[in-house]
């Protein structure tokens, strides 16, 4: 049975990426109205220098820990991680071959109207399932952390909030499965502002995640029972996040794959 490694790289990726994405969508406005010669440009992007340098010089060596940190808990996990995304590949495989054999007509649950009505239910329920684990992790932040018996340093700190953005982030992206700015990239997206989302851009991803979450569910569920922790489950519900965040992901691929925008689907 594969473990939650998986899901332990995802969570470190997406919030190690997500800095520079924000960064990006930041500094990707301001160069462009630097290139149009716009007064405003430089003088956000002289802010932005002096900002980087005053985070360079008050945290520059907590983040260099953290990324020590990072880096270390990988490489030590390294054998289990790599097994279990070859799970999750041979499971992205199948699940392809499924897609592939699935013909015909659709059955009456799949059509737009209908999975809108299913797909919200499951798409607001999924999107609850990563904000218990944000919680947790923000505690790092307090003097009452949890899992931790001594003392916690800047770049300890700096990791729990980490990935708690990044269950956050999920728990955000999970909902534009049911918003308009998941069928239309939004105007503050740098470059893309304004295009049709490309359908197989969130079901990818969100089935991939969904995958992760269904390989990871039942080695942690026997590591709570073993443990006599099974509240853990409640901390971490894989179990029930895989199957939500799955079936949100098909009623989005086919609401967007027969209907296109549905006025239905404009919403939250």
């Amino acid at each position: 049975m594969s473990d939650a490694g998986v899901m332990s790289v995802l969570g470190y990726v997406t919030g190690l990426s997500l800095p520079v994405a924000l960064v990006a969508v930041v500094v990707v406005p301001v160069v462009r109205a630097c290139l149009r010669g716009r007064v405003w440009g430089y003088v956000a992007l002289a802010a932005l220098a002096v900002v980087c340098a005053v985070v360079i010089v008050l945290l520059g060596g907590a983040l260099w820990a953290y990324a020590g940190n990072v880096t270390a808990g990988l490489r030590s996990y390294a054998g289990r991680t790599a097994w279990t995304l070859a799970d999750l590949a041979a499971f992205a495989a199948w699940a392809w071959i499924t897609f592939r054999l699935f013909g015909g007509a659709l059955p009456r649950w799949a059509g737009p109207e209908q999975a809108r009505r299913w797909g919200r239910v499951a798409t607001v329920g999924a999107a609850l399932c990563p904000l218990p684990y944000a919680c947790y992790r923000l505690t790092w932040l307090t003097p009452w952390p949890t899992d931790m018996s001594g003392p916690i340093d800047l770049p300890l700190r700096l990791q729990g909030l980490m990935l708690a953005f990044a269950a956050v982030t999920a728990s955000v992206l999970t909902l534009g499965l049911i918003s308009r700015w998941g069928e239309v990239f939004p105007r503050w997206v740098p470059v893309l502002r304004g295009r049709p989302v490309p359908v197989a851009l969130p079901v990818v991803v969100g089935g991939a995640v969904a995958g992760a979450c269904c390989l990871a569910s039942p080695g942690l569920t026997v590591n709570a029972v073993e443990r006599g922790e099974p509240w853990a489950l409640l901390l971490w519900p894989y179990p029930l996040w895989g199957v939500l965040l799955g079936a949100a992901v098909l009623a989005y691929g086919l609401r967007r794959r027969q209907g296109g925008y549905t006025p239905a689907s404009t919403g939250a």
